[in-house]
């Protein structure tokens, strides 16, 4: 059978790591095996993987020379694979129970598939965290099989109308063939060309491959925990701490057009750039920077990001408008009412690239040890939908459970999508009350301006 590896560069996360390594050891699957880079830790993770090593002859362990930046880490960690699937997780997520036989029975059905993409379905927010989402899974239920041409779908993410999540990301999300790997480095020298090396490889893997297979439930649920690396550098309560040492460590510069950004739609744009310039994006494929600048500002002006820190993210934008375009859609970005004057101009940013979740889940009361525990209940609560309200004639207890929690989720998922809604349309009120009062004014001054004329 064909080998799969789960890859997990990591660093002084050996709290979380070890629920990870859970959810990897319980796959049912000889050709299975987990490689966890140590990039030179100072607690206990050596130990942590070691337990696991013992229990496991598939997990292995292994440590750089020294200390990397984290797209070096994930190169030293591709070194280490000679054939089969891989797949990177961070060290605070997880692997779905029935991943590995789900991924078989694709393969069996697309046997010339070289990227196996599980579309974004479950995102959980470990309690500890600083953000309002702390303790909360979210969730999408409706099954999803299609072959997506990598082209037509890349093109889409770099026209700012897709995630670059629906692409076949070797990082969280996919199975991504070694072959395509090779490919990658033998056409441009190296693996990877951006500091970010999760986005790059989602781009250059669907540069390098002509379709994709997505689905959903996918394989994995992504976990967000305080130490996660996008949290501390991209939202707006992350932990500053981590964006020094990302910052500290970085040795590939972002590219000179780009600069540094907390906005992800921007990273896209980055690593679009970087491919590019390795020759690895395919003729044809147009980024759409005033879209990504539109959507990037609007994210800023939207999330509770501190004065400082919105003055920081404005200087990068007007940075890189002045490099590629688009400094008209940051003139009067510091107004109150600039958000939603931007989605007047720019209808499209009230679109929702990945889809609304289906459901929203608040463990905090399940007390779950960590992602492990999380992806069973994530695996359970999709098997509950797919079931539907049938719960059958004699219903276990934990049948009824999963329904109840299920029907909870969706109501909280509808009633936020609701609140939300309701907030779009005060903030469009509020911007045509203001949009009439600077009218009023005007003609109020032009009625003055000619009264004091005559007189």
């Amino acid at each position: 059978m064909v080998p799969f590896t789960v890859l997990i560069p990591t660093l002084n996360r050996c709290g979380t790591l070890a629920h990870t390594l859970e959810s990897c050891v319980v796959q049912q699957d000889e050709n299975f095996r987990v490689v966890v880079s140590d990039n030179h830790s100072t607690d206990e993770t050596r130990a942590v993987v070691e337990s696991f090593q013992r229990r496991d002859p598939r997990v292995s362990y292994i440590r750089p020379p020294q200390q990397l930046s984290m797209s070096r880490n994930f190169e030293f960690l591709l070194e280490q694979v000679e054939d089969g699937f891989v797949m990177f997780l961070g060290s605070d997520d997880g692997m779905l129970p029935g991943a590995m036989g789900r991924a078989r029975e694709l393969l069996s059905k697309y046997p010339d598939a070289l990227a196996l993409h599980g579309a974004p379905s479950g995102i959980y927010f470990y309690p500890e965290i600083s953000t309002d989402d702390a303790g909360l899974m979210y969730l999408r239920t409706t099954p999803l099989e299609e072959l997506r041409s990598s082209h037509e779908w890349l093109a889409l993410v770099a026209q700012c109308k897709q995630n670059v999540t629906q692409l076949p990301m070797p990082y969280v999300l996919s199975w991504i063939h070694h072959s395509v790997c090779q490919k990658i480095k033998a056409g441009s020298n190296r693996f990877i060309h951006s500091p970010i090396p999760d986005l790059f490889l989602g781009i250059a893997v669907a540069a390098q491959t002509s379709h994709y297979v997505s689905v959903c439930p996918g394989f994995t649920i992504g976990g967000i925990s305080a130490g996660s690396n996008g949290t501390g550098t991209t939202h707006p309560k992350g932990d500053r701490s981590l964006e020094k040492t990302f910052k500290a460590q970085n040795e590939i510069p972002f590219h000179p057009k780009v600069g540094y950004t907390r906005s992800v739609p921007v990273l896209v744009g980055e690593c679009m750039l970087q491919a590019a310039e390795a020759g690895l994006l395919p003729q044809g494929i147009e980024v759409a920077w005033d879209r990504i600048i539109a959507r990037a500002w609007h994210q800023f002006r939207t999330e509770p990001w501190s004065e400082s820190e919105l003055q920081d993210n404005l200087k990068t934008l007007q940075f890189l408008a002045s490099h590629v375009g688009g400094s008209d859609i940051l003139k009067g970005a510091t107004g109150p009412s600039s958000a939603h004057e931007l989605v007047e101009r720019f209808p499209f940013l009230l679109e929702n690239n990945d889809g609304e979740w289906e459901l929203v889940a608040d463990t905090r009361a399940l007390r779950l040890a960590g992602i492990h525990e999380a992806g069973c209940l994530a695996e359970a609560l999709s098997t509950a939908a797919v079931r539907g309200a049938n719960l059958g004639p004699s219903p276990t207890p934990k049948e009824i459970s999963d329904w109840v929690m299920l029907e909870q989720g969706k109501q909280a998922a509808t009633l936020r999508r609701q609140i939300k809604a309701a907030k779009q349309e005060s903030g469009r009120r509020a911007t045509e009350r203001n949009r009439v009062k600077s009218q009023l004014a005007a003609a109020r001054e032009k009625q003055e301006h000619l009264r004091k004329k005559l007189a």
